[in-house]
């Protein structure tokens, strides 16, 4: 799965191409440009659930989110807070596609392991988020999250990759 979403992202920085790294800078340690709020601004995504029109089968969903919007808010303290929300196209052989909204939020800690990885307790799980790109400016990283899906009634492992700025 993280081949696939790793396909789209480079797919995504060839197509995009006016997204130049030299504009970024990186000051500080990676705890220090973390420990600010963060605007959600890009979600692609990668899962498996049951179909929403017939639950005996199943739907993979792939795509770029829209209608995205939400904050990480990762304090100096360790105290972390977030929310983010997106909506998924499922094409279910119709003229329109199928949209799913995905909504999830918390609050916990959060820590660094080493220079690439940002790890967030929030009571219910413990997230790891690999970080692909690390600015003062932008954050780029890859995560797998279980987001409740009210249509079905079950968290849904969703494979993501955000973006974030501030």
């Amino acid at each position: 799965m993280k081949k696939a979403l790793l396909s789209v992202f480079i797919l995504t920085l060839v197509a995009c191409g006016g997204d130049d790294p030299s504009e970024y800078t990186r000051t500080g340690t990676l705890d220090s440009r973390l420990a600010q709020p963060w605007q959600l601004t890009h979600v692609e995504y990668e899962a498996y659930m049951p179909n929403p029109i017939n639950p005996a089968q199943g739907v993979n969903l792939t795509g770029e989110g829209v209608d995205t919007y939400g904050t990480f808010d990762y304090r100096p303290d360790g105290d972390a807070d977030y929310f983010f929300g997106f909506t998924a196209r499922i094409d279910i052989g119709t003229s329109e596609p199928l949209r799913l909204p995905f909504y999830r939020s918390g609050s916990g800690t959060w820590w660094t392991v080493g220079t690439d990885s940002v790890y967030v307790e929030d009571g219910i799980d413990t997230l790891k988020i690999e970080i692909i790109e690390d600015y003062d400016q932008k954050q780029r990283w890859q995560t797998v999250m279980p987001i409740f899906d009210t249509a079905t009634g079950t968290f849904i492992p969703v494979d993501m990759l955000v973006i974030l700025r501030r």
